[in-house]
C-alpha cells in the first residue's frame, strides 16, 4: 500500500556529525519526511549551514553545538534539546572519522592517537546514547540508528583503530537493543560501503593517483558505483521510523553488495 505520510512526522530527531557527508545528508532527507531535526556538530560554520539546507527543503532544523568526546559538553546539549523540545524522539549517532595519514597500524599507533580514534568513533556514540535514552526509558518509547561500517569486518590495511572502533559499535548495538527492547526502544546499524562524503573524496585525493585508485576500488563493487550519501540518509530515516517498528539489533549493510563475495570478473 502507498505511504499516506511522513516517516518521521513530529518527530524529534538528533543527529550527531551533522555538519556534512551521510550525517547531512540525514538531516535533510529527517527534515523532508516530517521531523525536527537538530543538527550537532563541533564544526558551526557547516552545522549552521546543515540547518538552512534543511530548512530550504522545507523542514525545520536548528544546529546545536556538540562535542560528542566530552561527556561534559554532551549533557549540556542534551539538556537543552530537552528542555527545549521536551523529548527526543531519535537518535542518529553519525559523528566519527578517520586520517589517512594518521599511521593506524600496530607498530606505527601511539596509545594516544589509538584512545582519541577509538574516543570519537565509539565512546562517543556511548556518551550520546547514555544521556539521550534517560528520557526515551521514560516515555518508553525511541529509534537509535549508529554508524558503523563494512570495515569494521572488511577491514583495509592500516585501520587497526578505526575498524576497532566500527566493530565496537556493532556490539553496542547489539547489546543496547536487548538493554533497551524492554523500554520499546529499537537501536540498530548501519554499515556503509564507499560513500562519496567529503572525508572520502579527501582521502583518494591525497593518493597519488586518485582516479586509479578509485577506478580499481570499483571493481570490487557489484553494482559498479559508489554510494551517494542521500541513498545511506534514506535507509537510515526508515531504520528510525515506525515502518521499521519490529527491527532492532541489525547492522544494515549499504555497500552495493561488495562485502557480498568476490566480484565478478570483467567480461
Amino acid at each position: 500500500m502507498p505511504r499516506c505520510s511522513m516517516r518521521l512526522q513530529n518527530k524529534i530527531a538528533l543527529i550527531t556529525g551533522g555538519a556534512s557527508g551521510i550525517g547531512r545528508a540525514t538531516c535533510v532527507v529527517a527534515g523532508q519526511e516530517g521531523a525536527t531535526v537538530v543538527v550537532a556538530d563541533i564544526d558551526d560554520k557547516r552545522g549552521t549551514e546543515t540547518e538552512s539546507l534543511v530548512k530550504k527543503a522545507g523542514g525545520e532544523a536548528e544546529f546545536v553545538h556538540m562535542d560528542v568526546t566530552k561527556e561534559d559538553d554532551v549533557r549540556r546539549a542534551v539538556s537543552g534539546i530537552l528542555n527545549k523540545y521536551g523529548r527526543i524522539d531519535f537518535l542518529f549517532n553519525n559523528a566519527g572519522g578517520w586520517d589517512l595519514n594518521m599511521a593506524d597500524t600496530i607498530d606505527k599507533n601511539t596509545f594516544d592517537r589509538w584512545s582519541h580514534w577509538i574516543n570519537l568513533n565509539l565512546s562517543s556514540i556511548f556518551l550520546v546514547t547514555k544521556y539521550v535514552v534517560e528520557d526515551m526509558k521514560k516515555r518508553k518509547s525511541g529509534a537509535i540508528v549508529n554508524t558503523s561500517s563494512i570495515n569494521a569486518f572488511y577491514p583495509y590495511p592500516g585501520q587497526v583503530a578505526y575498524a576497532s572502533g566500527k566493530a565496537g559499535i556493532l556490539g553496542f548495538t547489539k547489546s543496547m537493543a536487548i538493554e533497551l527492547g524492554r523500554h520499546n526502544i529499537r537501536v540498530n546499524a548501519v554499515c556503509p560501503g564507499e560513500i562519496l562524503t567529503p572525508q572520502w573524496w579527501d582521502t583518494f585525493n591525497r593518493m597519488p593517483d586518485p582516479k586509479k585508485a578509485m577506478e580499481n576500488l570499483k571493481k570490487a563493487i557489484p553494482l559498479g558505483r559508489f554510494c551517494e550519501p542521500e541513498e545511506v540518509a534514506r535507509a537510515v530515516v526508515w531504520l528510525g521510523s515506525d515502518e521499521a517498528s519490529y527491527i532492532s539489533g541489525v547492522g544494515l549493510v549499504i555497500d552495493g553488495a561488495q562485502t557480498a563475495g568476490v566480484a565478478p570478473a570483467e567480461s
